[in-house]
């Protein structure tokens, strides 16, 4: 920063610009986040550093800079959270236009202030948005938090636009939304205007502030630009463990979001939102998921109303008898002799549930006021009868703690082991907090229920929109159920692992064999390699058989990749552990560091949609991705092309970008094939952009991803002659290319005679 005062500070003069750094306990790194500010090449803002309340040295940092440098006020108040302290910052701040910075970041480079005054003064912008970058304190948060690497980099610069709204949608469509509010610069009155601030005393404020910010702009300007820096830290806000107030604040944001959503709904925009207000709903069932028991009984906190529309948001829970008890399942073993004691609301809950679900043996139901209910003909007997009973445990259903002491008092007398006496009464009332662990559980204890004594269990199907894992997870349940049919089969979802791994293990029995569900999430890239890892050290003894998978990771597939080759001596130490990959690449390169690897096709291609032949197709159809496996920057000359040729188009993607359940899927992934086949050809950077169209008849040209996995797979497909595998530098003959894949029929066949070869290579494994 300059240290010569503007005139600014002389007559009175606004300044153009005001950086609003709030600052709260992080002496350790706020001057390296102010340095990058007082270091810029710009003299016309004015930083406004709002201490929070600050229990460490920031202050005596903060009043450094002060007395040093003349653009820098500091404001100190009780602390009151982030939202607070942005919005004191406004009120304070004099510049035309604000930024906030968070004070453990950065700016990119020392023209980051004079590039957002030169493009804010170019036009009467509401807000500015650009790009920014992600640092590590540390490789291992890095290689934890892969997602961020990428984060705030969009690959698209979209320019101006007259409605805000407009910028939104195009980002949403590009996967390119970003909901931080330090990726922009806001005219203050604009904010003003609208009464536009961040949620105070929540979490995920960006949530809300950025989308109403976006959908009430005018004036717009996009730029693919650096200004942020980002610290990816342990203890941040984004690294902490969940808790309640995690839920409260996500389950606010998307309640206001869907609200601002509603009143807008006939807007251009409408469907983008909707987009987004599902992510965020998505993030309140996933946060709930994944709060400890303790946490989740805190939903007794939230309003009436907040409860009954968080229940709205997660899966239907399960009929518990009378709607006010659950069996605690959750605590004995499968098949475990249990008597009941208490015949009362608890006790006839507990007795309908048991005895229903059969995961547990009713030997005895005992209570000792027999003669109060023997005209209701219950099959109650009188607590003596337990002496003649043979239990593991029994259950005392009686809420009170005070009543329950004097029944373990009683069954004490009769004899009964204390280690035997079970009671978890503040566990008994049905509350949230069984929504998600009774309903998946009982949905599992059910499929037990009918369980022979030889059973296969599938994991990681999906619950996270991409339809392609969907479309894998299904023709996997399929194939197994079709090979082996002398087996039960119980399937369970990535969510129900992450929410009930303890409950699972105890039900899953040494003899069982354990599949994981395929796809192209082997390694760092996705965080699913971190839970299949997570699955195979909970499973030591049981045989453990990866379906058709794709080696996935953040840096090249070479011995240079430490997180790679961790990975191959993780998993051949492993002996159990047997991995099918479903092209010869990941194939090959495992080949030299693991024992047990098999390579077959992708799953999808067990299957075929017939198409109905008196439909006719039309137009060609893109479906790309744009997450951080996108290599492919073709899109755009595509469609010019089309345009040029007058060829209609019209894009989709197969990424709902939302939570979609395991049943919910089937018909969505149903749509999307019927849309494949009402297509002339399909065009695409997607693996099951190319599979779908594959199975369901319909001519396609695609073009390899960051994986290689496109490339890979498709040589199961090179003798298809509807498929063409293409690359950026033949977009030229696109014309040619959809004319050849389109001119003779489709037909393709099923691959039967790879997978009935993997059947057997399988039956060989399971011995």
């Amino acid at each position: 920063m300059k240290n010569n005062i503007k005139a600014y500070k002389t007559f009175g003069i606004s300044p153009m610009l005001s950086i609003i750094v709030p600052v709260y306990n992080v002496e350790k790194y706020l001057g390296e986040c102010l340095d990058s500010v007082i270091s810029q090449d710009a003299d016309d803002y004015e930083v406004v550093l709002v201490n929070d309340g600050s229990t460490d040295d920031s202050l005596v940092v903060l009043k450094e800079y002060e007395k040093k440098y003349p653009h820098c006020h500091v404001y100190n108040k009780v602390n009151g959270g982030l939202s607070s302290a942005r919005n004191y910052g406004v009120d304070k701040a004099t510049g035309k236009y604000v930024y906030f910075l968070d004070s453990d970041d950065k700016f990119y480079d020392d023209k980051c202030i004079s590039f957002m005054i030169e493009e804010l003064q170019k036009a009467n912008l509401d807000a500015l948005y650009f790009d920014g970058e992600s640092f590590f304190e540390s490789r291992k948060l890095q290689e934890q938090n892969p997602f961020y690497v990428n984060a705030y980099q969009r690959k698209n610069s979209y320019g101006d636009f007259y409605k805000g709204e407009s910028l939104f949608k195009a980002f949403v469509e590009h996967g390119e939304y970003f909901p931080s509010s330090c990726l922009a610069c806001y005219r203050k009155s604009f904010l003003q205007e609208h009464s536009l601030s961040f949620d105070e005393g929540y979490l995920y404020e960006d949530n809300l502030f950025t989308f109403k910010v976006m959908l009430s702009a005018k004036t717009v300007r996009h730029i693919d630009r650096k200004v942020l820096s980002r610290r990816v830290r342990a203890g941040s806000i984004t690294q902490s463990s969940l808790t309640f107030e995690n839920l409260k604040s996500y389950l606010r944001a998307w309640l206001q979001m869907r609200k601002f959503w509603e009143e807008r709904k006939t807007g251009d925009a409408s469907e983008a939102m909707g987009i987004i207000v599902d992510g965020v709903k998505s993030g309140v069932v996933l946060s709930y998921n994944s709060l400890s028991l303790s946490e989740r009984e805190r939903v007794a906190e939230l309003s009436p109303y907040e409860r009954h529309e968080l229940k709205s948001a997660l899966p239907a829970s399960v009929d518990n008898g009378n709607g006010e008890y659950v069996f605690p399942y959750m605590f004995m073993k499968k098949n475990s002799a249990v008597a009941i004691y208490g015949a009362g609301k608890v006790g006839r809950a507990f007795y309908g549930q048991a005895t229903r679900c059969d995961f547990v043996r009713i030997v005895a139901w005992v209570d000792a006021n027999v003669a109060s209910i023997s005209a209701e003909n219950l099959p109650v007997t009188t607590p003596d009868s337990l002496k003649n009973a043979l239990f593991d445990y029994v259950l005392i259903a009686i809420e009170r703690e005070d009543v329950a002491n004097g029944a373990r008092q009683t069954l004490l007398d009769l004899g009964v082991p204390n280690s035997k006496i079970l009671w978890f009464g503040n566990y008994y009332p049905w509350n949230f907090a069984y929504d998600r662990i009774i309903y998946p559980l009982t949905e599992i204890l059910r499929k037990l229920a009918v369980s022979g004594e030889k059973r296969l269990w599938l994991f990681m199907l999906p619950e996270h929109g991409n339809m392609g894992d969907y479309a894998i997870g299904y023709a996997a349940f399929d194939f197994l159920k079709k090979f082996f049919s002398d087996y039960s089969l119980i399937d369970i979802t990535e969510g129900e692992w992450r929410g009930l791994a303890f409950e699972i293990k105890s039900l899953v029995q040494k003899n069982d064999i354990l599949f994981l569900n395929g796809g192209g999430d082997f390694g760092d890239l996705w965080n699913t390699g971190k839970v299949q890892r997570n699955i195979v050290e909970a499973f030591p003894e049981n045989k453990i058989i990866f379906l058709p998978n794709t080696l996935t990771y953040q840096g090249e597939i070479s011995e240079n990749n430490p997180s790679l080759m961790r990975d191959m001596a993780f998993y051949d130490s492993r002996k159990n552990v047997h991995i099918i990959f479903r092209e010869r690449n990941s194939y090959e390169f495992a080949s030299k560091y693991m024992k047990n690897v098999y390579c077959y096709p992708d799953m999808v291609l067990s299957k075929i949609v017939p198409r109905e032949t008196k439909s006719s197709r039309e137009g060609i159809l893109l479906v790309f991705r744009s997450d951080k496996e996108r290599v492919f920057n073709g899109r755009e000359r595509i469609k010019k092309l089309l345009d040029e040729n007058r060829l209609q188009y019209a894009e989709t993607d197969i990424h709902q970008m939302r939570y979609i359940s395991q049943g919910e899927g089937r018909k969505i992934l149903e749509d999307i094939i019927k849309r494949f086949q009402a297509a002339k050809v399909v065009i695409t950077d997607r693996l099951h952009g190319m599979i779908l169209s594959v199975i369901s008849q319909t001519p396609c040209i695609a073009f390899d991803n960051s994986t290689k996995k496109i490339s890979g797979v498709y040589a199961w497909l090179k003798d298809c002659p509807n498929v063409l595998l293409s690359d950026e530098a033949h977009l030229d003959d696109l014309t040619e290319q959809i004319a050849k894949v389109s001119a003779v029929p489709c037909d393709f066949k099923p691959l039967d005679t790879e997978f009935q070869k993997m059947a057997e290579e399988i039956r060989k494994i399971i011995g």
